[in-house]
């Protein structure tokens, strides 16, 4: 019994060593359906600083390096979360920020691309935002999110005890402007948030806080430990990147934000 091969009789106009018209000619074309949503992730992410601990005094710059690869940065959704341990003398009057904030720690700070040009500096950025958060928030966002560093006007700090803990979590749109789009909702891109530089240098005891002098005597310190920066990134669709890649590659993509000076 002699069995003929079976052939395709289909007419097509492409030649038959080409991938894509065998595709065609036996139907396997096929469209993927378009993503309902331009994000296909988004998860949060610790970045971490050079060092685990960092004494509180003008002498020390705490650094960190984001390494975020091609994930976007949504900046309005990501803080800055370290303890505070002190360890001071007991029955005294504890110290305050008084009408500051955790915010009083940070004297400066400097953020600089990953090629290492300067995209933001603000020295007396404590002052600075003192006064900020004074005009600029609502009573009751102070009652809320202001607590989450320590926005107290006046209340203690630390108890009376010789050793103390206190977490803080600092926004990063409240940590530096550079963090504050001027478009509402702008992801920071990966462009310029992979490798991203941020140096903060921290304020003397005597300055950061009120009433200091007696709390922190003679071999007393204040440490910041468990520091990260915990960054809520977003993963776009392949077919959203690839639109922004050949924006970027044509025109650029602008990250707009307030400098202070």
């Amino acid at each position: 019994m002699n069995r003929e091969p079976m052939q395709n009789i289909d007419v097509s106009d492409t030649k038959y060593s080409d991938a894509d018209g065998d595709l065609m000619v036996n139907n396997l074309i096929y469209e993927m359906p378009k993503s309902l949503s331009l994000a296909t992730g988004r998860t949060h992410v610790s970045q971490f600083p050079q060092r685990a601990t960092y004494t509180v005094d003008r002498n020390s710059t705490m650094v960190f390096q984001w390494n975020t690869g091609n994930a976007y940065i949504d900046c309005s959704n990501s803080y800055l979360r370290f303890k505070m341990k002190a360890t001071g003398t007991a029955n005294v009057t504890a110290p305050t920020f008084g009408t500051g904030s955790a915010l009083n720690l940070f004297h400066e700070y400097r953020i600089r691309s990953r090629s290492g040009v300067e995209l933001d500096r603000l020295e007396n950025c404590n002052l600075y935002n003192q006064y900020r958060l004074k005009y600029t928030k609502t009573t009751n966002w102070l009652a809320t999110v202001g607590q989450s560093f320590l926005y107290n006007s006046g209340t203690a700090v630390f108890n009376s005890a010789n050793t103390f803990i206190t977490d803080v979590c600092i926004p990063l749109c409240e940590l530096a402007t550079f963090f504050c789009s001027i478009k509402k909702g702008q992801l920071l891109p990966p462009q310029v948030a992979s490798g991203l530089q941020i140096e903060l240098s921290l304020e003397s005891i005597a300055r950061a806080f009120l009433d200091s002098q007696t709390f922190f005597q003679a071999g007393s310190s204040l440490e910041l430990t468990d520091i990260a920066m915990v960054l809520d990134t977003v993963s776009l669709s392949d077919e959203t990147s690839k639109l922004l890649n050949l924006e970027s590659s044509q025109s650029g993509l602008e990250w707009c934000y307030h400098r202070i000076y």
